[in-house]
């Protein structure tokens, strides 16, 4: 993936972000912890050919909110050009969230994280080892 196609996908998930740090913050305060996204496609889409997500509906097993629980109707949009999930962590004080976008390219998964906390776990994008 160059690193044009690699910056618009940045400008696209700058949004999300925005939302779901609205979002987890509301859940926060109510619940006191942060909430689980499982990805939002069985299969992440392929670079330049959106699709629509496919689990909104699905839920973690030990929270009962899924992705269409948790953001705005207006937030949700039909085709989406990533997947996206939720990895919470906790330990102690330390609690926090990484946004983890995934998209196909050229026969590799490429993936990025957004740590929204304390622990550093960012990273921008890169192609990832895909199991047979």
């Amino acid at each position: 993936m160059t690193p044009e196609q690699q910056a618009t996908l940045d400008a696209v998930l700058e949004p999300y972000r925005a939302v779901i740090a609205a979002t987890q913050a509301a859940y926060h305060a109510q619940h006191g912890v942060y909430a689980q996204g499982l990805s939002t496609h069985t299969t992440p889409p392929t670079l330049g050919a959106p699709s629509a997500p496919d689990r909104l509906l699905t839920s973690p097993t030990d929270q009962s909110e899924a992705w269409a629980d948790l953001l705005p109707a207006e937030g949700i949009p039909e085709q989406w050009r990533f997947s996206l999930a939720i990895n919470v962590y906790s330990r102690g004080e330390t609690a926090g969230y990484v946004i983890v976008a995934s998209v196909l390219s050229d026969g590799e998964a490429w993936e990025r994280r957004v740590d929204e906390g304390p622990q550093g776990r960012s990273h921008g994008w890169r192609a990832q080892e895909v199991s047979a």
